[in-house]
């Protein structure tokens, strides 16, 4: 197959060295590999420096005399390519000629490590950001390097696109060299640029935290340069001469044998796209040291061939850094297990059976789109008929409050501290129903160490006692009201007890379902709020606030599983949609329901590409539980939050 190889980035035979510039050579490699012709695409950089129209328009201007040459010469009688591919398409270098060529030729358009940034599609970035979601939606194929990348393509595909994971890897043109092992201080070293932004800044954080161990016995090795030195080298001047040792900018065949001669690599990787050097560094049998930030995780194999600390946590980093300098036997382990990781698994062979698969995909997905055309416009995907929905409500003046609901919480879990942190993420507290007379007390301690969760009560004991084949209800009209009552306040006296007074008073009836005979009795009880789905309001006496959710992320029926995001985008547009039609209300709530225990990823995953979209927009604002129900900040519970959370979120 004839394929255009297109690097928006940087021209594809320009001498600079970098990750992105190798990763492309390894690209066209594998590529070739497989017995494919690839041609580079001769065509000017589109990397914009600035957010300038002026600028923007040159790059069109330009790019547009390219496609109309390159068309003329293929119409001209010269071998068209039978597949384009775009490597790295984001904002700051978005495709320009790959879409609409793709389209003028009829072939498949493929593009790897594209990524969409919604912060930046507002603001002075918004011209170039719909370019690149234009491009992404069109694409037959992406293949994606990380995790983050995969979220932000989840929005942008469309129907007939499929995402393909092509994990980062590394070519040699000769086997690496295997560390050798010597005796003496533990000898660190790190290979980066020396160049502002998040380079300078893991520099900085790579001092401060050496700058924590200094009884321990090492050394550190630098290897690079740029503009930036002089900066570097001052953060790091405090240490004693000769234990920081400069070797500025080497071949990469130099490098490699200086990597050979140290124990340990160590990088904080601020916002790393995904990096090289790290792949690198295990295939000689180095073990790595980084934070858990941007790709980095796509590099190593956590806790086997790396230890990883969460980003920004430089106590953390000096933590894990000094286990290893007091570990040699650990060391050997892990760089033993990071050279088999790098050599066996992330070769261009792995690579190459990847891109031979998503070839073929993108070749179907384009037999579909042709087949389909006709309804969707071209382009369309379910993020954009969403977001043109929400630009519909800002020009109508009206604003969503979005606000979130977890079920069946029990007691502390792995699941339990991953929907906390997905809360501080958004800096939006979650509405926590905990089943009272299941609750262990060790969810009494956990709670009070998750600063955005809120507990509320979630029925009694989650029994069901709807008789026969009726809908699961535990407070259905068939039991005794003074009965259930009873077991209400009880099992709310319980709850307060457990957590000290920290349980918001609203009510969540498992499955949703109340009978107004006992949802009538809830305000005398002690609740001001009730919580069931869509459209059910059981009471409306004005004594509770009902407050509902109207999106749930699982697939009951279909298997407990998650539910892909784009089927929550199309169903998300159309609650919308319906809503805009309606009178506007004081109550432009919407909330989502979330069940963490039985969350798989693609549940994970699609509540964190949407919580990341609908926050980006205008119309949408993440609103505190306790404004949904007409609680003040200051309950009980308040007091336990950072005392700025509420005045970042809707009221």
């Amino acid at each position: 197959m004839r394929i255009a190889f297109h690097t928006p980035l940087n021209r594809y035979r320009d001498a600079g060295i970098s990750g992105d510039r190798r990763m492309a050579r390894q690209l066209v490699a594998a590529l070739r590999g497989l017995g494919h012709e690839v041609a580079p695409v001769e065509a000017e950089r589109d990397f914009l420096r600035s957010s300038d129209p002026d600028l923007l328009a040159r790059h069109r201007a330009a790019a547009d005399r390219t496609r109309e040459t390159l068309l003329a010469r293929w119409e001209a009688g010269e071998p068209a390519p039978e597949l384009w591919f775009t490597y790295h398409n984001y904002y700051r270098a978005p495709d320009l000629l790959g879409p609409e060529i793709a389209e003028r030729l009829s072939i498949p358009y493929v593009v790897a490590e594209g990524s969409d940034a919604f912060k930046r599609a507002r603001g002075e970035w918004a011209a170039q950001t719909a370019i690149v979601r234009h491009g992404l939606a069109l694409a037959d194929l992406h293949l994606y390097f990380t995790e983050r990348d995969r979220l932000g393509l989840e929005y942008c595909r469309s129907a007939h696109s499929s995402l393909l994971e092509l994990p980062p890897f590394i070519a040699f043109d000769q086997p690496p060299p295997a560390r050798a092992p010597q005796s003496g201080a533990t000898r660190l070293v790190t290979i980066a640029m020396m160049r502002e932004g998040t380079k300078l800044k893991s520099y900085l954080t790579l001092a401060r935290v050496l700058q924590r161990l200094p009884e321990k016995d090492w050394t550190l090795t630098v290897i690079g340069d740029g503009h930036r030195r002089g900066e570097i080298e001052q953060a790091f001047s405090a240490f004693p001469a000769g234990r920081i040792r400069w070797l500025g900018a080497i071949q990469r065949e130099t490098a490699l044998a200086e990597l050979a001669s140290h124990d340990l690599f160590v990088w904080p990787g601020i916002g790393e796209a995904y990096g090289l050097v790290y792949l690198e560094a295990q295939a000689i049998g180095l073990p790595v040291v980084a934070f858990s930030s941007g790709g980095v995780p796509a590099t190593v194999s956590a806790g086997e061939t790396a230890l990883l600390a969460p980003e920004g946590d430089e106590a953390g980093l000096a933590g894990i850094l000094a286990e290893l300098i007091d570990d040699p036997a650990r060391r050997e382990s892990m760089g033993a297990a990071a050279r088999r990781f790098a050599l066996t698994q992330r070769t261009p062979a792995r690579a190459a059976e990847i891109l031979s698969r998503g070839l073929a995909d993108a070749s179907r997905n384009l037999a579909c789109r042709a087949a389909a055309r006709g309804g969707a416009r071209a382009g369309e995907t379910p993020w954009s008929r969403l977001e043109q929905e929400l630009d519909n409500w800002t020009r109508e003046g009206r604003r969503l409050r979005l606000w979130l609901r977890d079920d069946d919480a029990v007691a502390p879990s792995a699941a339990l501290d991953r929907l906390a942190r997905l809360g501080e993420r958004f800096g939006v507290p979650f509405l926590l129903a905990v089943i009272p007379m299941l609750a262990e007390p060790s969810l009494a301690g956990a709670l009070a160490s998750q600063p955005w969760l809120l507990p509320c009560q979630h029925g009694v004991r989650h029994h069901n006692h709807a008789p026969g084949d009726a809908k699961k209800s535990e407070f259905g009209a068939e039991r005794p009201e003074e009965a259930v009552a009873g077991e209400i306040a009880q099992a709310r006296a319980r709850l307060q007890d457990l957590l000290d007074g920290a349980a918001l008073p609203v009510f969540v009836p498992p499955w949703n379902r109340i009978a107004p005979v006992h949802a009538r009795r809830l305000a005398e009880i002690g609740f001001a709020g009730l919580s069931c789905f869509r459209n059910d309001r059981p009471v409306d006496d004005g004594r509770l606030v009902v407050g509902n959710t109207h999106l749930d992320i699982m697939d009951w029926r279909g298997g407990r599983v998650g539910r892909p995001v784009q089927n929550l985008l199309s169903e998300l547009h159309d609650l919308l949609a319906r809503r805009r039609r309606s009178p506007a209300t004081d109550e432009e709530a919407l909330g989502i329901l979330l069940h963490h225990r039985d969350h798989d990823e693609v549940a994970w995953n699609a509540l964190d590409t949407l919580l990341a979209g609908m926050s980006s927009h205008p119309a949408v604002a993440l609103a505190d539980p306790r404004a949904i129900f007409g609680l003040p900040p200051a309950t009980p519970s308040a007091a336990r939050y950072p005392e700025n959370t509420i005045g970042r979120l809707s009221s």
